[in-house]
């Protein structure tokens, strides 16, 4: 559920069992457990793998989000077009609707 990518969880699992990231689960009431993914100390953000574009999309990102919490950021991914329009399918959703974000 949510913008996420496909395929997620494996994506975090091989992250786990390779060192990559730690994972601890959060209670955040009595009937849901959150997930926090914490980097492995020695990794370091390696800049040379992104276009100029792309670590300005990232910084971007990170300056708009770097005070939301979880449930803001849900919130917010809730009035996009993409949710709106998909939320009561399961099918993937297109990368097409990121031209649309606000």
């Amino acid at each position: 559920m949510g913008p996420v990518p496909d395929r997620f969880n494996s994506i975090y699992e091989y992250l786990s069992t390779t060192g990559n990231i730690a994972v601890n689960y959060i209670p955040y009431s009595t009937d849901i457990t959150g997930e926090q993914f914490i980097p492995a100390a020695q990794n370091t953000f390696e800049a040379s793998l992104f276009s100029e574009p792309e670590l300005q999309i990232l910084e971007q990102v990170a300056e708009r989000f770097k005070d939301s919490s979880n449930n803001e950021i849900i919130k917010i991914s809730h009035q996009e077009r993409a949710w709106i329009e998909n939320k009561d399918n399961r099918d993937l959703i297109s990368y097409f609707y990121a031209f649309d974000l606000k």
